[in-house]
C-alpha cells in the first residue's frame, strides 16, 4: 500500500526556517515574499538589507535607502550609512534625486541622518539646491535654506550659481527664500556679466525686483554687461512699474551711460518708443534732459507719442527730419521666448538680455 505524503505550506514553516531558506534568496525573491505577506515584511526585512549589501548593487542599495527614507526613521537611515552603503551606492546624486522624486519629509530624513546636502552631478555639477529650483519646487527650496550646511552661494559647471537659477527658473518665493540667508551673494555676477537685480528687471518680475531692492546689500546702481545698469535693462523691457520702483531709490544714477553708444536711461527710453517712461524720466528732477542734437542726428523713428511728448518740453522741434525706418530689432515675443530658454545673449552690437 503506497504511503501517503504530506506537503507543508510556506507560511506554516517555523520562522527559523524561513530565514534560513531567505539567506538563499536573490533581492527579487525576497521583494515577492514580503510583498505577499505582513508576517513575512515584518521577517524578512533584514534578510532583504543583508541581500543588498551581500549583492553591493549601486540600484538596489539607492532603492533601500529611500525606501527607508520614506518611512521617516532616521535612525534606520544612520545604520545603513554605518553599514557604509555608501561605497558602492556613491552619494553623487542620491539627495539631487531625492528632492525631484521624494516628498520633503522623506529628503529632511535623508539630510538629518547625514546625507551630504551638498552633492554635485558628475555630469552637471548641480546640487540639490539647484535640482529643487529646475524642479519649480518652492517648498522643496525652501526646506533645504534651512539648513545651514546648504551652500546658498554654490555653482555648478556651467558657471551658474544658484541665486540666478533661481531669479531665471524660479519664482518670487524662492527668491524671497534665498535672500533670508545673511551670507547670500546679491550682487554675484553670472558668466555673461549679469547680476541678479538686471536679470529680475529683464525678465519683468516686479515681485522679485521689489524683494531685491528692499534688501540693503543689493547695489542698485551695479554695472553688467556692457556696463548696462538695472535701469538701463528697465528702459529696455519697458515696465513702467519696474522703472518706477527703480526711480524710487535715492541711490540710483539716473543719468549713467552705457555701451556701446554711450546712452543714458532716457535717450534709451526715446530710441525704445516707451514715451511713458519718457515722461517718467523727464519729471525727475536728477535727469539732466540736453537731448535735443542727439535726437535729431538718431536715423530712426522713435515714435508720434515719443515726439510729443519731446516737443511738450522742448526737447525737439516741430519739423523734424524725415527719419528712416527704426533698425530691425527681436521682437518681445522671440526676446521673451530666448529669455525663458536661458540662451546666450544678443551679440555686442546690441545689448544683451540679462534674462539669459
Amino acid at each position: 500500500m503506497r504511503k501517503k505524503t504530506t506537503t507543508m505550506s510556506l507560511l506554516n514553516l517555523p520562522n527559523e526556517i524561513i530565514l534560513q531558506i531567505a539567506r538563499d534568496q536573490t533581492i527579487r525573491d525576497l521583494r515577492s515574499f514580503l510583498i505577499t505577506n505582513r508576517r513575512f515584511a515584518r521577517l524578512l526585512n533584514e534578510s532583504l538589507v543583508d541581500a543588498v549589501f551581500r549583492d553591493r548593487s549601486a540600484i538596489h542599495g539607492k532603492r533601500l535607502l529611500l525606501h527607508t527614507a520614506r518611512t521617516g526613521n532616521v535612525a534606520a537611515i544612520s545604520k545603513l550609512l554605518d553599514r557604509e552603503i555608501l561605497r558602492f551606492t556613491g552619494d553623487d546624486a542620491l539627495l539631487n534625486n531625492a528632492v525631484v522624486t521624494e516628498p520633503g519629509f522623506a529628503v529632511r530624513t535623508l539630510i538629518e541622518a547625514g546625507i551630504n546636502v551638498n552633492s554635485k552631478e558628475e555630469k552637471t555639477g548641480d546640487t540639490p539646491l539647484m535640482r529643487a529650483i529646475w524642479n519649480g519646487n518652492e517648498n522643496m527650496v525652501r526646506m533645504l535654506l534651512e539648513y545651514r550646511d546648504v551652500d546658498v552661494n554654490c555653482w555648478n559647471d556651467n558657471r551658474e550659481a544658484a541665486f540666478h537659477l533661481a531669479c531665471v527658473h524660479g519664482s518670487e518665493g524662492m527668491v524671497k527664500a534665498f535672500l533670508e540667508r545673511e551670507e547670500l551673494e546679491v550682487n554675484v555676477e553670472n558668466k555673461f556679466s549679469w547680476r541678479p537685480i538686471h536679470v529680475v528687471v529683464g525678465r519683468g518680475q516686479v515681485g522679485m525686483v521689489k524683494a531685491l531692492l528692499a534688501d540693503p546689500r543689493l547695489e542698485i546702481n551695479v554695472l553688467g554687461h556692457d556696463r548696462w545698469t538695472p535701469l538701463h535693462c528697465a528702459v529696455r523691457r519697458g515696465v513702467d512699474e519696474i522703472v518706477r520702483l527703480l526711480l524710487e531709490d535715492g541711490r540710483l544714477d539716473i543719468n549713467a551711460t552705457c555701451a556701446p553708444r554711450g546712452n543714458d536711461a532716457l535717450a534709451l527710453a526715446i530710441y525704445e518708443g516707451h514715451a511713458s517712461i519718457v515722461e517718467m524720466l523727464l519729471d525727475d528732477k536728477r535727469t539732466e534732459a540736453k537731448l535735443s542734437a542727439k535726437v535729431e542726428e538718431w536715423n530712426i523713428g522713435t515714435g508720434r507719442k515719443v515726439e510729443r511728448v519731446l516737443q511738450s518740453r522742448g526737447l525737439l522741434g516741430p519739423k523734424r527730419r524725415k527719419a528712416s525706418p527704426k533698425p530691425m530689432e527681436e521682437s518681445s515675443v522671440s526676446e521673451g521666448k530666448r529669455l525663458k530658454s536661458g540662451e546666450e545673449p544678443m551679440p555686442s552690437g546690441e545689448p544683451q538680455d540679462p534674462g539669459s
